[in-house]
């Protein structure tokens, strides 16, 4: 598989499987992958990280507040927790297109975990 094939591949098993189908890739690819294809692979495993680490914070912060009497805020932590994977399957999205167009790709809000 060239490149862009793996780098568009990595972005669309992010859609699906979340980190663990780009880790997989990242895994597989990155000793032999150029610096184009290693920013991918890095973005990807990053970005799918992140998204499920505040997804995941979200999901506690609701039971906490709600818990505690807090319901409007708990709904609040809720709604964003929903909100959250639409936005990722679009910037997921927009990372395949360039990709697939052999252009960069930075997600927005991303923190460097693996380089």
């Amino acid at each position: 598989m060239n490149e862009r094939g793996t780098a568009v591949t990595t972005h669309v098993l992010g859609i699906f499987t979340l980190f663990v189908g780009p880790l997989v890739v990242y895994f597989a690819f990155r000793k032999k992958a150029g610096p184009w294809l290693r920013d991918h692979l890095d973005e990807s495993v990053n970005y799918n990280i992140l998204v499920l680490a505040a997804l995941v914070l979200l999901v506690i912060l609701a039971l906490v507040f709600t818990a505690f009497g807090y319901p409007m805020i708990a709904l609040l932590a809720f709604v964003l927790g929903m909100l959250l994977y639409p936005v990722k399957v679009i910037l997921e999205v927009v990372a395949t297109i360039k990709a697939s167009r052999g252009k960069p790709f930075h997600f927005p809000l991303d923190i460097k975990m693996i380089k």
